[in-house]
């Protein structure tokens, strides 16, 4: 991580932290919300973004503003092969590619 890299990451967990103090909000939720969030922003500019629909909590979260149950995990539905090694390989993509800086990396191969 270079240090401009750096400053981002700790400039994003500074607005992230004074989000949770805001919302009265557990910081580790906050957290794992901007990751989904993350993740899908880079899956929506993938060349797989036409292969998944976003579905349950997340979607719900998305259309509308009334406080839901708190999600920790991202439903979607894909079509074509559903074998692991195609879904690893594609998320593989997703997570390597180069997008601005959000202050997150993901490492693909764990």
């Amino acid at each position: 991580m270079n240090r401009q890299s750096g400053d981002i990451s700790a400039s994003v967990r500074q607005k992230l932290l004074n989000i949770s103090r805001a919302k009265h909000q557990e910081h580790q939720l906050t957290l794992t919300q901007y990751a989904i969030e993350r993740l899908l922003f880079r899956l929506s500019v993938s060349q797989h973004k036409e292969q998944f629909v976003l579905k349950g909590a997340v979607l719900f979260s998305i259309w509308s503003e009334q406080r839901r149950r708190p999600t920790q995990d991202v439903d979607m539905l894909g079509w074509g092969d559903a074998s692991i090694s195609r879904l690893d390989q594609e998320f593989r993509v997703v997570c390597g590619l180069d997008v601005e800086d959000d202050g997150l990396s993901f490492l693909a191969d764990t």
